[in-house]
């Protein structure tokens, strides 16, 4: 499966030659599968970042769904993270915070490029 997310315009819909070029330069290639039962190194990471993006932590639901709740979850996450490796916390909690941790980036990444 290969997933091609192009410009919000085609050749068809604009005259500009500009423009023309531009739709030819900008689509992106999101995803190619070439085997179903090949899976990257961090699928797991990947997975389980993708379950709390579905269903965020409750320490999560109270900051506001913009660009500053989104900087706060960032802050908090980071520090719960640092706290973990500080109290030498078991590698679950660790690895748990890292998955945190990214899931926060990915959600502001998200919110920075209207992507959701």
């Amino acid at each position: 499966m290969l997933l091609i997310y192009p410009p919000s315009y085609t050749h068809e819909e604009t005259n500009d030659a500009a423009k023309k070029e531009v739709v030819e330069d900008t689509a992106v290639v999101v995803w190619e599968k070439k085997d179903s039962a090949v899976k990257t190194k961090d699928w797991a990471y990947m997975e389980m970042s993708g379950k709390v993006l579905r269903n965020p932590p409750d320490t999560w639901k109270v900051y506001p769904d913009n660009e500053d709740g989104k900087k706060a979850i960032i802050d908090m996450e980071y520090h719960e993270l640092q706290n973990a490796i500080a109290i030498n916390a078991p590698k679950e909690d660790v690895m748990r915070e890292l998955v945190h941790l990214g899931s926060a980036t990915l959600a502001m990444w998200r919110v920075l490029n209207a992507a959701e």
